[in-house]
């Protein structure tokens, strides 16, 4: 059975599998990169203090998944109000589900919670990057509550 919990960065970053979670879930976000042809983008580095900083002004939040005391996945936010137009939104920065708990429902619950925490917040979008061709991207496509609105190009800057 898969839990959901809400949890601090340094609880996320204190996990003992953490690393291989975030190994995981780099290497598949450089893949996805790597697959649309971008050369020379920088590979994830995770810089747990920027995500302190972000959590003490309040605007990052991070939630993991749980099969028993292992965590199977994770989910993280930015939320603010954006100056454009005046009103709150949350965007999810990293969504992630271990490829052997794929099958479990803890991305659906992952997503549930971030869903349920930007109405808590009286956010009036959920911003949902998923990158082309991934897994991620034929999933939410395939969500009748979501719509594609925007295409992001990339640049590599030298």
């Amino acid at each position: 059975m898969v839990i959901i919990k809400p949890l601090t960065v340094s609880e996320i970053h204190s996990e003992s599998n953490i690393n291989n979670l975030v190994d995981e879930y780099c290497a598949a976000a450089a893949a996805s990169v790597a697959a649309v042809g971008i050369e020379g983008a920088p590979y994830p580095d995770t810089q747990w203090d920027m995500y302190e900083m972000y959590e003490k002004t309040g605007t990052f939040k991070v939630w993991g998944a749980y099969v028993g005391d292992v965590l199977v996945g994770f989910i993280d936010i930015f939320f603010y109000k954006l100056p454009h137009y005046g009103k709150v939104f949350v965007m999810v920065e990293s969504y992630f589900v271990a490829k052997e708990y794929r099958k479990t429902g803890a991305a659906t619950k992952l997503r549930h919670v971030v869903e349920d925490y930007a109405k808590e917040v009286g956010a009036v979008a959920l911003l949902f990057p998923a990158a082309i061709g991934t897994d991620e991207e034929k999933v939410m496509s395939l969500l009748a509550d979501y719509k594609p609105t925007k295409a992001i190009f990339y640049k590599v800057i030298k």
